[in-house]
């Protein structure tokens, strides 16, 4: 044991001497060693500058990167949202110019009965304060297409609802609807830009109505669309493609069974006349709404629009939309002066009501309450009596006409008779046959045969009209 001891104290001893006399070489080579720790410390520190700028920069490009690819991800979908509504408004007039009215043989035949009938008696005196008859029966023509083409308009009571933009027309018609989340569009935009029939039926659905006759189904979002700026984009007149639309929805029996309301543009007061198609002139009664809120309820334009609706014979009652917005001690007097000055400007009118959409009631009228006035008008119309009576009256513009070319002309084959006796009892002896033969001529050029055959040729046409009504209508009226 103490000789390891010895060992270990040797050892020492020659290390303790190794160190004293290599001391200033081993600080030296400490300090190199420290010298170039520090540099390499400093060189270190500079790659991690470098690689943290690195990763910064990496991150800068990945940002970018994201940001590139969002903006293209944005212009993707703007790009193929606007391809899906640039091929939605294709598909949308392409149907319109691609659709045709169905062939139907009883409405074919009609036609030509105009067309070709009655062009064979079309030298017939008619008299000049009459729209000639050709032009009346091609309106029942195209009244008879309507009815092939949209038989849940038949019978149905036409109320045109009528008034400025933005007065609410589309919000009140909302309040007789049975299922509300198919409503008609509102806002503050114009909605109403393509006439509207809203008529009862115990299903839901939507059809354009084609300029060339036909039809075409039109989805609700789609019709929900239907704003000033969407057929603005069209760069053309929608209206001249597509007149008008139907749409059938459940309505509250009690008021609008019988009742097909027409919603319409807002009234075009330039023209001083209803926004209205012109393929349709079967309106039975007028609804103009106006909002009660507004400084001016009947301004000069209003009533000069009221004026001209006035002149159409047609039942109009004011619905003064809005009511929630005015005060309710102050309708009933701007109601009595409504009809004052309507009265003033000599308008007939049933009644004004104040009324609001959103409560869905009537605050205050005057003359007639609003609802009585729907359940007055919620009556079928006897449309198949109404178009037989018409053909009727038609042809016996034709009929009266011919009578009294009948009466000249048999007063004129009586002188002829009483001439040829004068002239026997006298003695008259006609020597060369002359005279008979100008009287033979007189007799030919004033004959009553053709009117006669005209007459029955009339009577013929009236029939076979009437006989096709009858078929188009599936039931028989004889009047």
């Amino acid at each position: 044991m103490m000789q390891y001891v010895d060992e270990i104290e040797d050892r020492l001893e020659e290390m303790t001497k190794f160190f004293i006399f290599n001391r200033e070489e081993l600080k030296s080579e400490v300090d190199d060693m420290l010298r170039t720790i520090s540099s390499n410390i400093e060189i270190i520190s500079d790659l991690e500058h470098q690689v943290k700028r690195k990763v910064d920069e990496a991150k800068e490009k990945d940002e970018i990167i994201i940001n590139l690819e969002a903006d293209h991800k944005d212009s993707l979908n703007e790009t193929e949202l606007k391809f899906y509504e640039l091929r939605e408004k294709f598909e949308l007039v392409n149907s319109l110019l691609s659709a045709r009215p169905d062939v139907h043989k009883e409405l074919l035949a009609f036609k030509m009965i105009i067309e070709s009938d009655f062009f064979r008696i079309s030298s017939i005196k008619l008299p000049s304060d009459e729209r000639h008859p050709v032009l009346q029966l091609e309106d029942v023509e195209r009244e008879l297409q309507m009815i092939v083409n949209y038989p849940q308009l038949n019978n149905k009571n036409v109320i045109a609802v009528v008034g400025e933009t933005g007065c609410g027309k589309s919000s009140l018609l909302n309040n007789f609807l049975e299922t509300q989340d198919r409503d008609m569009p509102t806002g503050s935009n114009p909605t109403t830009v393509v006439s509207t029939y809203i008529v009862a039926d115990e299903e839901y659905g939507i059809k354009g109505q084609s300029y060339m006759g036909g039809d075409i189904d039109i989805h609700y979002q789609t019709y929900k669309k239907f704003t000033i700026d969407f057929l603005k984009s069209f760069k053309f007149d929608i209206s001249r493609v597509l007149p008008f639309v139907i749409i059938k929805t459940p309505l509250i029996e009690e008021y609008c069974k019988n009742i097909s309301f027409m919603d319409t543009p807002g009234y075009d007061f330039t023209q001083s006349k209803k926004s209205t198609p012109d393929i349709i002139d079967d309106i039975d009664a007028y609804i103009w709404v106006a909002d009660i809120s507004s400084d001016e309820v009947l301004s000069p334009n209003t009533l000069k629009a009221l004026k001209n609706l006035d002149k159409e014979g047609k039942p109009l009652y004011i619905v003064t939309n809005k009511a929630d917005l005015t005060d309710k001690k102050r309708l009933i007097p701007i109601l009595n002066e409504i009809k004052k000055i309507l009265i003033g400007y000599d308008i007939s009118f049933e009644g004004v009501s104040a009324y609001s959409s959103v409560d869905q009631k009537e605050s205050s009228f005057v003359n007639k309450s609003f609802l009585k006035f729907l359940k007055e008008q919620n009556k079928p119309i006897l449309l198949q009596e109404d178009i037989i009576l018409h053909i009727h009256d038609i042809c016996d513009i034709y009929k009266e006409s011919i009578e009294d070319d009948l009466k000249k002309v048999n007063a004129i084959e009586k002188q002829y008779k009483l001439l040829e006796l004068d002239m026997r009892e006298e003695g008259f002896e006609d020597m060369n046959g002359l005279v008979s033969l100008r009287l033979s001529n007189l007799k030919k050029l004033y004959s009553s045969d053709k009117l006669n055959d005209n007459l029955k040729t009339i009577e013929l046409l009236r029939n076979k009209m009437i006989s096709h009504v009858n078929k188009i209508f599936g039931k028989d009226v004889n009047l």
